[in-house]
């Protein structure tokens, strides 16, 4: 699969969530078809050439039923404390494995900003798209998840 335009995507693909943040003027994406879940954020190129016209393009594939699975993980092992089931104290990184694909999520303290928590969530099933890394890696904060739409799109993604 090549970098996506959900401003013009393939027949069978479809926009299941979408939120814009006029701030930063950042897009996010859940794009899926019959087998597959993608993140992709664009921002606006600072830089250098854009991936697509007026925006860089950051995509993290994953097997259909791997959103859900890491909305399960995220609010089951880091929102509850190890009394509760959730990882021990000092633990941030779990392993997830979906259709034999291994994804780790990590839990962040500074995502896009210092003190911004969130979660890096890494497929490494999957090479880039755009960098010669045989990883994809895609960040949210938990502002993102719980008060954006984010965690609730992931459930309903399967």
């Amino acid at each position: 699969m090549k970098l996506l335009n959900p401003f013009d995507l393939p027949k069978k693909m479809s926009i299941k969530f979408k939120k814009y943040s006029p701030d930063s003027k950042e897009h996010l994406f859940i794009i899926s078809n019959e087998d597959i879940n993608v993140l992709i954020s664009l921002s606006p190129p600072k830089f250098g050439k854009p991936d697509i016209p007026d925006f860089y393009v950051d995509q993290t594939e994953f097997p259909k039923s791997a959103l859900s699975q890491i909305a399960k993980t995220i609010e089951e092992k880091f929102w509850r404390s190890a009394s509760e089931g959730g990882l021990p104290a000092g633990v941030n990184q779990t392993d997830i494995f979906v259709n034999g694909e291994k994804i780790s999520i990590y839990r962040e303290m500074n995502v896009g900003a210092p003190h911004r928590k969130g979660f890096r969530v890494t497929n490494f099933s999957r090479p880039s798209r755009k960098y010669e890394e045989d990883f994809q890696d895609f960040w949210l904060t938990d502002d993102e998840l719980l008060n954006e739409g984010v965690l609730q799109a992931f459930k309903e993604c399967a």
